[in-house]
C-alpha cells in the first residue's frame, strides 16, 4: 500500500512520518511532499495512494480547495486524513463534508489518533481489496471450466450470442467446430478417472494452443469441447480442425499404456453473411455433422455441408433424448464442482470469528431436514440446500471491527451488518446456474410480519426458501456460543422459535422445524 504525506516543513513530514510507521501489522511505502503540486507530481491519475495524510496548521477556505484538488486529480479518489493545528468546528465540518477518512487536531495526533485512523483506513482498503479479489475469482470460477481451464458452456453461450450479433451487423463469416474424444468412455473406464481427467486436461492444451486469441474454446461438458471462430469460413475451420486432430494423435498421454490411442471426432458449421438465420443453427449444424463423423468412423472431420451432401440417415429422436439427459447431468455436475469450491470461501469467512465455525454446516442440515419434511425434493430441495450453505457469504464484506465486536453495535454498524445479504447476491451475480439459489440468499433475514431486511417483504412474498433458511439460521445461532450470550438449549431455542412464528417466522415452517428435532437428530452435511 502507499501513503502519500503532505505537509509544508520538513520537521512535520518527519513527526507525521514518525507516527505512522508505528502503525503494525500493514506493509506500505510513504511518499512524503511539501505541497499539493508536489504530490500530484508524483502520482498518475490512474494510480492513487490508499491513503493522503494532510497537514494543515491553519484550515481554511485555501485548505479545502487543496484536498479537493487532491480528491478531483485520481481515477479513484485517496482516503484523506486532515492533521489541524487549530479548528474551529464550523471549519471541521466544512471539511468533513468532502468525505474525509478522519480530521483529527494536533493534540490527538499527539495521544495516538494518527495511528488508529492510519490503521482503520488500511484495514478498509485490504477488506476491499480483499472483496474485489472473492469477486474476480467467483467471476472466473463462473466462465472457466475448473479441470481443463477453458471457458465454460455458460461463457460459450454468451460469446455465441455477442459474436452472433457482431457477424449480423458487419456481415462477416462466423464458425463452429464441436469435437468428441473418441472412445472416451471405455478409456475411463479402464484407466480411472485420474488418468481420464489427464487426457481431458492435455487435449485441452492442444485445443488451447490450436486457436487464435479472438477464438473462444470451451469445454462443452464431459469429454465434448467447442471452438467459436470469428471470421473464419468453413475452410479455415476445417484448417483448425485438422491441426487439433494432428495434436491429438502425435501426443502421447502421461500415464497412458502406448497401445491406446486418443483421437476425436470432429463436427464444423459456418454461417456465411447469408445464412445467418439464427445462433442456435450453428451449433445444430455442428451437432448434426459431429454425429455424421462418429458414423463414418473415429478420427474424422466432417462439415455441415459434406454432411447434407451424403445419404445418411437423420439423427434418431432417441439418440437426441440420450444426448440431453447427458447435458443435464453433466450440468448438474458442473454445478456441484462449483458449490465445492465455494465452500472453502465460505469456511475463509467464517475462520474469522471461531464462535460461528461450521454455523453454515449446520444450517445446511436444518434447512434440508425442514425442506423434507415440507415436501420439497428434487431441484428445489438442491436449491436450499446450496442456498443454506451459502446465505452468509456477504460477511466477507463486513470489516473485522464490526465483525468481531465485544460490545454492542452502533446503529450505524447494526445497518453495515444488514448489508450482507445484499452483498452475497452481489457476489454470485454472474453465476447463472444459482438463480434459484439467489433470492433465497437475498432475503433469508425478511420476517414474516413485514419488519425484516433487505426490503421488508411479507408473508408468502418471501421466498419459500427464505423463510425455511430464516428458521434454520436463528434456531443454529441460538445453539451455538455467541460474544454476547452463552448457547442456548434445545428446549429454550424452540420457545423462541415458536414464540416467534407468525412475527419473525413463517408459522408452517417453524412447526415443521419442530417436528423435525423432536423426532430426530438433524444430520449435519459431510465436508466435501
Amino acid at each position: 500500500m502507499e501513503i502519500a504525506v503532505v505537509a509544508e516543513h520538513g520537521q512535520e513530514i518527519e513527526w507525521l512520518k514518525a507516527q505512522i510507521l508505528e502503525v503494525p501489522d500493514f506493509s506500505f511505502r510513504i511518499t512524503a511532499t511539501e505541497s499539493a503540486d508536489a504530490l500530484l507530481a508524483c502520482f498518475d491519475r490512474d494510480h492513487a495512494p490508499d491513503l493522503v495524510v494532510a497537514s494543515l496548521p491553519f484550515p481554511g477556505p485555501r485548505g479545502l480547495d487543496e484536498i479537493q484538488r487532491i480528491q478531483r486529480a485520481f481515477l479513484a479518489p485517496p482516503a484523506v486524513i486532515v492533521v489541524a493545528g487549530r479548528s474551529r468546528e464550523r471549519v471541521a465540518v466544512e471539511f468533513m463534508k468532502l468525505g474525509l477518512a478522519d480530521y483529527l487536531l494536533r493534540e490527538e495526533v499527539k495521544n495516538g489518533a494518527l495511528r488508529k485512523a492510519v490503521t482503520a483506513v488500511l484495514r478498509t482498503r485490504r477488506l476491499e481489496g480483499d472483496l474485489w479479489e472473492a469477486r474476480r475469482r467467483i467471476r472466473e470460477l463462473a466462465f472457466t471450466d475448473a479441470l481443463t481451464g477453458l471457458f465454460n458452456r455458460h461463457y460459450f453461450n454468451e460469446a455465441l450470442g455477442r459474436e452472433y450479433e457482431n457477424a449480423l451487423r458487419y456481415c462477416y463469416p462466423l464458425s463452429c467446430i464441436l469435437l468428441d474424444l473418441d472412445g472416451f468412455k471405455e478409456i475411463n473406464d479402464r484407466l480411472g478417472h485420474l488418468a481420464g481427467d489427464r487426457i481431458l486436461s492435455q487435449a485441452a492444451a492442444i485445443v488451447r494452443a490450436s486457436v487464435r486469441k479472438g477464438d473462444v474454446a470451451a469445454r462443452f461438458g464431459g469429454d465434448e469441447f467447442v471452438i467459436l471462430l470469428p471470421h473464419t469460413d468453413t475452410a479455415g475451420a476445417r484448417t483448425v480442425a485438422e491441426r487439433i486432430r494432428a495434436g491429438l494423435c502425435e501426443e502421447e498421454a502421461d500415464a497412458v499404456p502406448s497401445d491406446v490411442v486418443v483421437s476425436a471426432s470432429f463436427g464444423i458449421a459456418g454461417l456465411g453473411p447469408e445464412q445467418l438465420r439464427s445462433q442456435e443453427a450453428l451449433l445444430d449444424q455442428a451437432d448434426h455433422a459431429l454425429y455424421r463423423a462418429k458414423r463414418r468412423g473415429k478420427n474424422t472431420i466432417v462439415a455441415w455441408a459434406d454432411a447434407q451432401a451424403g445419404d445418411e440417415e437423420p439423427l434418431a429422436l432417441e439418440e437426441v433424448e440420450t444426448y440431453k439427459r447427458t447435458l443435464q447431468r453433466i450440468q448438474l455436475q458442473v454445478k456441484e464442482a462449483y458449490m465445492q469450491l465455494t465452500q472453502s470461501l465460505v469456511k475463509a469467512v467464517e475462520s474469522r470469528d471461531p464462535l460461528v465455525v461450521d454455523h453454515a454446516k449446520r444450517v445446511t442440515g436444518l434447512a434440508v431436514a425442514v425442506a423434507r419434511e415440507l415436501g420439497l425434493s428434487g431441484e428445489t430441495l438442491e436449491a436450499v440446500k446450496h442456498a443454506a450453505m451459502l446465505h452468509d457469504i456477504g460477511m466477507i464484506g463486513i470489516p473485522d471491527k464490526i465483525l468481531l465486536k465485544r460490545t454492542p453495535l452502533t446503529r450505524r454498524e447494526r445497518a453495515v451488518i444488514r448489508r450482507h445479504p445484499v452483498i452475497g447476491v452481489e457476489l454470485l451475480q454472474h453465476v447463472s446456474f444459482l438463480e434459484r439459489e439467489r433470492p433465497m440468499i437475498l432475503h433469508h433475514h425478511e420476517w414474516y410480519d413485514g419488519s425484516g431486511y433487505p426490503h421488508g417483504l411479507r408473508g408468502r412474498r418471501i421466498p419459500l426458501g427464505a423463510r425455511i433458511l430464516a428458521v434454520a439460521d436463528a434456531y443454529a445461532a441460538m445453539r451455538g456460543e455467541r460474544t454476547h450470550r452463552p448457547a442456548r438449549g434445545e428446549d429454550e431455542a424452540l420457545e423462541e422459535i415458536l414464540r416467534n412464528k407468525g412475527i419473525q417466522f413463517d408459522p408452517e415452517v417453524a412447526d415443521a422445524l419442530v417436528r423435525v428435532l423432536r423426532r430426530e437428530a438433524v444430520p449435519a452435511p459431510a465436508d466435501s
